[in-house]
């Protein structure tokens, strides 16, 4: 059996494995940018360095945890000046709940 998560309305919400895997994607990024916060200006080269960073931490999950993950966009918000939107993709693997043999005679 495999583990399922309340949330059954798609594979990606419903598989622990897959919500386990965001999870952990998403807490290296937020201890990778932590040191940032409060402590700079937005500027280019903070924005530069963010980029390299955010590279930098996916680049040690993509193989183990995740299958592939990129930073799509770094960007100073336009309303809230004093924050910085980061929008990452991330794939993942899927678990193998079923297999289906086929044996023609």
């Amino acid at each position: 059996r495999h583990q399922l998560s309340t949330d059954v309305s798609t594979l990606k919400l419903r598989e622990f494995s897959i919500t386990r895997a965001v999870d952990y994607v998403a807490k290296v990024v937020r201890a990778q940018v932590r040191r940032y916060i409060g402590r700079n200006n937005i500027t280019k080269a903070l924005l530069d360095m963010l980029g390299l960073s955010l590279s930098s931490s996916l680049s040690s999950v993509i193989g183990s945890v995740v299958q592939g993950a990129t930073v799509d966009s770094i960007a100073q918000n336009a309303s809230n000046p004093d924050q910085v939107d980061v929008t990452l993709s991330v794939s993942v693997f899927y678990p193998c709940n079923k297999i289906t043999i086929t044996i023609v005679a």
